[in-house]
Formats: C-alpha cells, sequence, structure tokens
C-alpha cells in the first residue's frame, strides 16, 4: 500500500512525499528510523479516476451499516475512537473500508475530530459525517451510530425490495426485445419479398416499418451494441451525484 505523509527532519524542515509499505504502523516506523516527526500520514489517493467511476470508491450502506454497529458498540464500552478504528480495520475483509479506516485513523492523529476525519476520507456520505458531528457536539455518538446503522440497514432493505420488483418487468422488457429482434432480422424480410414479387401498393406506415426493418437487419450487430453501451453509460451516469440530481429535478 502506498501512503503520502508529512513530516519534519531534526533541523526544523518539513518533507513531503510518499513510500510503500504493508501497513500504516510499519511506514511510521521506517520514518521514525530516518529520525522524522510525522505530522500527517494517509493512504495515497488513487490517481485518474473517470468521473462515472468515481462513486465505485464510495462504501455501501451494507458496510456503512456495520461499520456504525461496531463502532456504536465500542464507543458504548468507553473503547477509544482510533482504538475502535483499528480493530475495525482488521476485522474489516472489504478493502475499501480497510483504506478508508487507515485514513480517518491518520486524520484523527493529526489531530482532527471523528466527523471531519470521516469526511476527509472522501468515501462516507455527507449524512454519514454530519450525523457524526451532531453526536459528538451533543455528548451521544452512540445512540446516533444507532441510528445511522437503522438508516442504512432500512436504506439497503428498500433497495432490495425494489430490485425485488423489477426483477418481472425486467424479464418481460428482455424477452419483447429478444422477439422485436427476431421479427425484423428473420421474419419482416420474407414480408418484403413478398409485397414486392405481388407489386402491391403499401401505405407509407408499413413501407416506414419494412424500412426501420431492412435497416435493422443489415446493421443488428452495430444497433445491439450500440444499445448495450448506451444502457451501462445511463446506469454509470445515474450514479455520479451532479447527473443523478439534475434527472430527478428534470423528471
Amino acid at each position: 500500500m502506498e501512503f503520502s505523509y508529512v513530516a519534519r527532519k531534526k533541523d526544523g524542515g518539513t518533507v513531503r512525499g510518499t513510500l510503500n509499505s504493508e501497513t500504516r504502523a510499519r511506514a511510521l516506523e521506517r520514518l521514525w528510523q530516518d529520525e522524522m516527526t510525522v505530522v500527517e500520514m494517509n493512504p495515497a489517493k488513487k490517481k485518474g479516476l473517470s468521473l462515472f467511476g468515481r462513486r465505485q470508491h464510495m462504501l455501501s450502506p451494507v458496510s456503512l451499516a456495520l461499520l456504525c454497529r461496531q463502532l456504536a458498540a465500542m464507543v458504548d464500552a468507553g473503547v477509544g475512537a482510533i482504538e475502535a478504528l483499528e480493530t475495525i480495520v482488521h476485522q474489516a475483509g472489504d478493502p475499501n473500508m480497510s483504506t478508508a479506516m487507515e485514513q480517518v485513523i491518520g486524520s484523527l492523529e493529526g489531530g482532527s475530530s471523528l466527523a471531519d476525519s470521516f469526511r476527509h476520507a472522501g468515501v462516507f456520505p455527507s449524512l454519514f459525517y454530519r450525523m457524526i458531528s451532531a453526536g459528538e457536539a451533543s455528548g451521544s455518538l452512540e445512540v446516533t451510530l444507532e441510528d445511522l446503522a437503522d438508516h442504512y440497514d432500512r436504506e439497503v432493505w428498500l433497495a432490495q425490495k425494489v430490485r425485488s420488483a423489477l426483477v418481472y418487468p425486467k424479464a418481460v422488457v428482455s424477452v419483447a426485445f429478444v422477439v422485436v429482434i427476431f421479427m425484423v432480422v428473420y421474419v419482416f424480410p420474407y414480408f418484403v419479398d413478398l409485397f414486392f414479387t405481388l407489386d402491391m401498393e403499401l401505405p407509407w406506415p408499413t413501407m416506414a416499418v419494412l424500412s426501420v426493418a431492412d435497416f435493422a437487419a443489415q446493421w443488428w450487430i452495430p444497433l445491439v451494441l450500440l444499445g448495450i453501451g448506451g444502457y451501462v453509460g445511463w446506469g454509470r451516469a445515474m450514479k455520479v451525484d451532479s447527473v443523478r440530481l439534475w434527472y430527478d429535478r428534470t423528471y
């Protein structure tokens, strides 16, 4: 794992850089061996993320609910925030969660509040760290964490209900799409040959349908690829906050 750090040398000069290490503790130990005082250390941010790929690194509601439950139990038991988060890092099976916790721990050790540390990590929704801030200010952090866990559990339940409700319509649309493609590519060309053989004068709606069928029969592979690309692109676009907000306000 790559870490970015800010440290001070013995002569008082400030050093900024990155280093690779298996864990944050070993990275700190290497800098201490070089007689440097670490001011800040966080996992290095990945570069080259596309606009559509940004949300892929946000933590899922399932991970957030589990994090809130674990953190609430440890805070209620009197465990310090840093110690609790270090325990969660060792237990986390999600690499994104482990990286996020390392960043939060680094910010806490740098003097930031718990809410600010979650905000600086960049993978937590605004509701999450704002509720944490409110819990810290009111002195009821464990209650706030339990409420957040309940909220994300309900969010997961609702998402599962919506996905279950959409299974049948998606299946129907998929079958209808396949049937239409089959009709256009294999059935309509026979009718075209029949109509032209009989020298029949066809109304313009029928001619329009036959023209579309002829075009689709010749270019069906690019059209299918274009449809798949459009579907995937639309799905990714809907994961971008600004695009989703524009769509919800417009429609």
